[in-house]
This record gives structure tokens, sequence and C-alpha cells, in this order.
């Protein structure tokens, strides 16, 4: 097992228990640890786990970032990405940019 793959499994708990912050730290440091690998499967998964810990931190920017960063690299074909840019944009009060999501 890698360390991204470790660092990812360690936030998996962590968000299952409701310790988004410490989940959130987790999943930025194995795309940290991706960084030769940013467009990888796993990179994204990554992102898109760590968006999901800014939503329920309210960090709605940042979770935007995320998920706009993973609709950029899959060519726009990550449906949780598109799912979770419409929660962002929704958080923001941008309805209908969240509904084009």
């Amino acid at each position: 097992m890698t360390t991204a793959d470790t660092l990812r499994s360690e936030g998996n708990a962590l968000f299952k228990s409701g310790r988004y912050s410490e989940a959130e730290e987790r999943y930025a440091a194995a795309i940290a640890a991706l960084a030769g690998a940013p467009e990888s499967e796993e990179a994204r998964k990554c992102r898109l786990n760590r968006c999901a810990c800014l939503l329920r931190l309210h960090g709605y920017e940042a979770a935007r970032r995320e998920a706009e960063t993973v609709i950029e690299q899959s060519g726009g074909t990550a449906a949780k990405a598109h799912f979770r840019l419409g929660q962002c944009l929704d958080a923001l009060h941008e309805p209908q940019a969240a509904a084009a999501a």
C-alpha cells in the first residue's frame, strides 16, 4: 500500500466517524503525495473526498475548487464532481449555476 493509499484510508475512517477536519488533512496530504500524478484516478478520489469534507466544514470556495479541478481533469465526465460542485454552488447562493452543474 502506498503512502497516498494509507492516507486516503485514514481519511475515509475519520470521515465515517465525523472527524471532517482531520479527514480533510489526510486527503490533502494524500493529494500532495500524489503530486507526480495529479490527474490520476487516486488523486481524483482524494480530491472528491476532500471536497466532501470541506462541504461539511463550510469551506465552500475550497470545495468548489476541488470539484472544478476534478471536472477539468476528467474532461467533464466525473458525475460525482458535478454533483459536489452543485452542492458548493447552492451553499454559495448561486442556484442557477448549481442547477447547471
